[in-house]
């Protein structure tokens, strides 16, 4: 049985709440799940506000990790206050295990700008995750600036 192709998705971040600069320069992360992904998926991940724009990838490694398995990954970079950095990494969530974690050259990056994303099929302000392939022309677009356009993965 042929295994099935990799996904693509687009994950928002907000660096307001989580320094994800400092946790995507481990060699693996964890993050929510909150989208069916699957193992071997890519994830671009879309910096909110001030950034406004996608800078890092990512493959996913494993995924329905309970909380308690990956709160020493999460913990150290959660901003939120001490009261409630405790809710911060909700027990009742699934996270997946992110590898592969590459940042993308400012070149790419500035050309994967929440406008130029806009301009090239995504609808509405990301808030939660979005399966690429569900619009071809935006995932043509990432893929192609993103240096993975030809690649299955």
């Amino acid at each position: 049985m042929p295994e099935p192709q990799a996904k693509h998705w687009l994950y928002a971040a907000n660096p307001g709440m989580y320094r994800v600069d400092d946790a995507f320069q481990a060699p693996h992360a964890a993050w929510p799940m909150s989208s069916r992904v699957d193992v071997g998926d890519v994830i671009f991940f879309y910096l909110s506000s001030p950034v406004q724009r996608i800078r890092y990838r990512a493959r996913v490694s494993q995924i329905h990790l309970p909380a308690s398995d990956v709160e020493e990954l999460t913990s150290p970079f959660i901003t939120a206050t001490p009261a409630k950095k405790q809710s911060a990494t909700p027990t009742n969530k699934t996270f997946m295990l992110l590898e592969n974690i590459t940042v993308l050259p400012d070149s790419q990056s500035e050309a994967l700008s929440f406008a130029s994303l806009k301009q090239q099929g995504l609808q509405g302000a990301l808030m939660g995750p979005r399966k690429l392939e569900n619009n071809p022309k935006l995932q043509n677009y990432i893929l192609k600036t993103s240096g993975l356009m030809g690649a299955t993965s």
